[in-house]
């Protein structure tokens, strides 16, 4: 079931260039019942696990786009044919993919950070998520950074991670934390 077609623009901010996409959208309309188990992103499926909320829900799919690059001091409109855009029925955030892999947002194998996590401390652990699949000692050095933050918000110093996690098992942390 296809439902109607629906149009609309999206605004897309890529590698630093901004792009103005108008594009036909294949409408579904529903929110899909909650799997029990993951569902991936993948082109072209009526409903996923969205990338941004992690929340299974239906798809909404755009077919083609216009819009404007520049390379260098060229500027270039047109046609982009293998562009499509998927949004998510839940978070109305949007996933881009080119020739049927999904380019934005970046695909983790890192869940998302919980709600409660300082926000200093989230900056870094998005990053390192976002940067995993490229640079997994990226990623480390990040996620050492994090831990660093999160010690100060412990009330730990964050200078030295050993001494730092030694004391918040003297505090009453969980002993296995210290083998980390």
């Amino acid at each position: 079931m296809h439902g109607k077609l629906k149009s609309g623009i999206i605004y897309v901010v890529f590698r630093e260039n901004f792009y103005v996409l108008t594009l036909a959208q294949n409408y579904y309309g529903r929110l899909m019942k909650m799997k029990e188990k993951y569902i991936a992103p993948s082109f072209g499926m009526d409903a996923f696990h969205c990338p941004h909320c992690e929340v299974y829900a239906a798809q909404y799919w755009y077919e083609g786009a216009k819009g404007k690059y520049v390379v260098g001091h060229s500027e270039y409109s047109g046609f982009l044919a293998n562009l499509k855009v998927s949004v998510c029925a839940r978070c109305g955030k949007y996933a881009l993919w080119i020739n049927e892999k999904m380019i934005y947002p970046m695909p983790s194998v890192a869940p998302l950070p919980v709600e409660d996590m300082p926000e200093n401390v989230k900056e870094d652990y998005l990053e390192a998520r976002n940067v995993v699949s490229f640079s997994p000692r990226a990623a480390a050095a990040l996620l050492r950074l994090a831990l660093q933050k999160l010690m100060v918000s412990l009330g730990e110093t964050g200078k030295d991670l050993n001494d730092d996690i030694a004391n918040l098992v003297k505090k009453g942390c969980p002993q296995q934390y210290k083998k980390l």
